[in-house]
């Protein structure tokens, strides 16, 4: 029986993608303190890096209204620091800035059309800033429809006036293939000059770069080098590798205690993947008490947020009837989700119930092509269902 080939499935493999936008995943990246770059942060909840710093190439008014978006010296006033750049819109940063308060909705009605084209006018005058916050409004389609080629244009503009937040942003260009050729080199060269101005979300992601020897050599502890240094500021998707390199025993002596304390901190900030990670401790009673339930509502969080490993630990729980009542249809749904996102532990899981006829009508020909696809994208049990000889 061709079911004789199938290896009983995985929990859940872990995914080690670079980490794009850290705003779509509603992330704050927080940097380093002497981050001079941008100093009224665009995409982030905070509005400002460092409530100590002025930006000392706007006018005295624009830096009056930065006073009073940061509190410092003042008490903080979201709605004055809007209406001071708005009188200050003769300063380019000013006009930058209101741009800002629009986007956000910082002390007056958002208006992401209007940031758009404040932001355009003020990229035409060269100013990285506002070159790099067109550009991800292009990037993103924020008042403007989406555009990847002008996205790029504008992100290499600031990127070539050393915008940090721009050099991280083309990097992601260069190393999924945006408009441009696929070049992982040229994306960790840009990694690397973002990350040495502090650039968190950069530094993580060399981090994953030296993970899987993508544009260098591969280098584990060197991975676990940089996750560390970004995972003190609380990135997430820092915690969560730094977590999985605990997890694995990859560059680091395995510390399963330490890996659950940062899966456990990048869920609180609602890193979807690390919930799915959690679940699998709580599921297992890997060094905390087996609670079945608590691992489903993990389970199902992860799932929920779009994440396939925590749609299949959910489907894998359904198929068996672990902490919830067998369904094994529904499980062939989480699992189909998740390989449509192009997980392959997912594509394995559904592979296995074409084979079997397990909540949907048996197919061999599919769970090969499923099995071969998923293979390819590196699972170890697909790898070995294809390797076996035929009966």
């Amino acid at each position: 029986r061709a079911s004789s080939l199938f290896a009983s499935r995985l929990l859940g493999q872990r995914s080690f993608g670079f980490h794009k936008s850290a705003v779509s995943r509603r992330q704050v990246v927080r940097k380093h303190a002497n981050d001079n770059n941008v100093l009224f942060r665009t995409f982030s909840r905070e509005y400002c890096v460092s409530s100590d710093m002025i930006n000392p190439q706007a006018s005295k008014k624009t830096n009056e209204g930065l006073q009073y978006m940061n509190g410092k010296g003042v008490q903080r006033d979201a709605e004055k620091a809007a209406q001071i750049f708005a009188d200050a819109v003769d300063d380019p940063y000013g006009k930058m800035y209101l741009g800002v308060c629009y986007l956000s909705g910082a002390g007056l009605t958002k208006d992401t059309t209007k940031a758009f084209r404040l932001f355009s006018e003020v990229a035409e005058q060269g100013i990285a800033e506002a070159q790099y916050n067109l550009a991800y409004c292009y990037d993103k389609g924020i008042g403007t429809t989406t555009d990847k080629e002008k996205a790029f244009k504008y992100f290499q503009l600031a990127a070539e006036q050393g915008n940090m937040s721009a050099q991280s942003s083309l990097a992601i260009f260069y190393q999924d293939g945006i408009v441009v050729p696929q070049d992982p080199g040229e994306a960790f060269r840009l990694y690397e000059k973002s990350a040495a101005q502090g650039d968190i979300k950069s530094i993580s992601n060399l981090g994953t770069a030296y993970f899987q020897g993508s544009g260098t050599q591969q280098d584990f502890e060197k991975a676990v080098h940089y996750y560390s240094i970004a995972a003190q500021y609380k990135h997430p998707p820092a915690e969560y590798n730094l977590g999985i390199c605990y997890d694995h025993g990859s560059g680091v002596n395995r510390d399963l205690s330490k890996a659950l304390e940062l899966f456990q901190s990048a869920a609180a900030s609602g890193y979807p993947a690390a919930y799915s990670e959690c679940g699998r401790y709580y599921k297992s009673g890997i060094v905390v008490e087996k609670d079945t339930q608590k691992a489903i509502e993990l389970f199902q969080r992860a799932s929920d947020l779009g994440c396939s490993s925590g749609m299949v630990n959910l489907g894998i729980c359904y198929n068996k009837g672990e902490g919830v009542k067998a369904d094994p249809e529904k499980a062939v749904m989480l699992f189909k989700k998740a390989a449509i996102a192009g997980d392959p532990e997912g594509m394995f899981s559904l592979a296995v119930c074409y084979n079997n006829g397990d909540g949907i009508d048996c197919d061999y020909t599919e769970a090969i092509k499923l099995i071969r696809t998923a293979a390819s994208l590196g699972h170890t049990g697909a790898r070995e269902v294809l390797s076996r000889p035929k009966e």
